[in-house]
């Protein structure tokens, strides 16, 4: 501590100014200012969004094959009883059911509750995994008899069973043994079957989210 100012006066003991010339004896020591802490509030946590309805989902393609397995194991013990009007009932009740089932499956493995565009992309899947199940069972049915009966022979027997006259029966059985008309046939037959299955296990598929959504 100074004991006289510069301007020669004698200061007091712990003086902070001159008392004569006002002159400050040391620095006054600033206290800091407060650092303000701003709070960082956290962010919303957003959930990720739920996986779309395709064949890259693993969940989807799992309940298309399993749904797809089903129907075609009802298909085929309708197949067994030997009545076609029967089979043909199985097979226009299970198509947009196993559309409706797979969806109702889905949403209980997975709690995804699916719209109605969604719900008929996986009636889509089921359609066609059932699509490719009947094309393999057909062909393998369809070779099996061909090895044992001539498939010609009992075309016209069929055709001839309906009542139709012999000159028709003899045009439409040269006709398929054309190798062209067989493939046309085939392919279009497979077309239609591809077309309505699929159409009718999506109507089934958006039907069971519809349902599902009101739930």
């Amino acid at each position: 501590m100074r004991e006289f100012c510069t301007c020669g006066a004698k200061l007091p003991e712990a003086a902070r100014f001159c008392h004569k010339c006002g002159k400050p004896q040391f620095e006054v020591e600033s206290e800091p200012e407060p650092v303000v802490v701003e709070a960082v509030q956290p962010q919303p946590v957003v959930p990720p969004p739920p996986p779309e309805i395709s064949f890259r989902n693993i969940a989807a393609v799992r309940i298309g094959f399993l749904i797809a397995s089903l129907a075609l194991f009802g298909s085929m013990l309708a197949a067994f009883t030997g009545s076609m009007p029967f089979y043909l009932l199985a097979v226009v009740i299970l198509t947009p059911a196993s559309g409706f089932l797979a969806v109702w499956l889905y949403t209980k493995r997975t709690g995804q509750v699916l719209s109605m565009r969604s719900g008929a992309k996986l009636g889509f899947i089921v359609g066609v995994f059932s699509f490719v199940f009947s094309t393999i069972m057909t062909t393998i049915s369809t070779l099996t008899v061909a090895s044992r009966v001539n498939l010609l022979e009992q075309y016209k027997e069929q055709l001839g069973r309906q009542g139709l006259p012999p000159e028709t029966v003899e045009q439409m059985i040269s006709m398929l043994e054309e190798p062209g008309t067989l493939v046309f046939l085939f392919l279009f037959g497979m077309a239609i079957s591809f077309l309505v299955g699929t159409t009718v296990a999506s109507v089934g598929g958006a039907l069971g989210a519809k349902v599902l959504e009101k739930d």
